[in-house]
């Protein structure tokens, strides 16, 4: 009877610690949870951080409206924001990086976007070109040299979808934000020059839409 005792109270243990060890586990990653960031939250905190012109207020307001409704997943937003792309392909002489100009301009419902183009001067040109090219050295370097047939890689064309109501001024700084996330935010001679922006007709969902939403 006493080993019987014995027995059960170790069982009793054993599965104490099993439980505590479990809610020790799961208070740890609701933790991890809750201080998950994402890039969007990142954009979200840099906006705030950035110097605004009164006149600007519409383009954070706007910008912040569909940067929030990402982060929910919105169908809305996400068709916005899936419309950019982030650049890709520099090293490899990709030049223009112009994201997706029909999806852009044909954003549903009362949110209005616009299609803008910026030049992006990555870094200074004027390293004359190198046969051979350090691997372990600079990647600014590189952008630097020009290519066998005298073509750089210090410039791009940028294509983004943003609130119809983001001046060029604005445009450029929501730019820059969303430079300073990429991987080439090291390069500190970088600027940015709007050079157009083209508003698309407002489109508006069918009913047969909203009852599916």
């Amino acid at each position: 009877m006493n080993v019987l005792c014995v027995a059960l109270l170790c069982l009793c243990l054993f599965i104490h610690d099993i439980t505590a060890t479990s809610n020790i586990i799961n208070t740890k990653n609701k933790g991890k949870e809750k201080t998950l960031r994402t890039d969007v939250d990142n954009v979200i905190e840099q906006l705030g951080n950035e110097k605004w012109e009164p006149n600007e207020t519409p383009c954070v307001e706007k910008t912040l409206q569909l940067l929030h409704n990402v982060k929910n997943f919105t169908l809305w937003a996400v068709w916005i924001w899936d419309s950019i792309q982030q650049p890709v392909g520099i090293l490899y002489g990709s030049r223009t990086q112009l994201g997706n100009y029909d999806q852009c301009l044909k954003s549903k419902g009362e949110f209005r976007t616009q299609y803008c183009l910026a030049d992006i001067k990555l870094t200074d040109p004027g390293i004359d070109r190198q046969e051979d090219v350090n691997i372990y050295g600079s990647a600014e370097l590189y952008l630097k040299t020009p290519s066998k047939y005298g073509r750089d890689f210090t410039s791009i064309t940028w294509g983004v979808c943003l609130p119809e109501q983001c001046h060029p001024e604005s445009v450029s700084k929501i730019l820059k934000i969303l430079f300073r996330r990429s991987y080439f935010s090291p390069l500190t001679n970088s600027s940015i020059t709007v050079t157009s922006c083209e508003t698309g007709e407002s489109l508006q969902y069918s009913t047969g839409f909203y009852v599916f939403m």
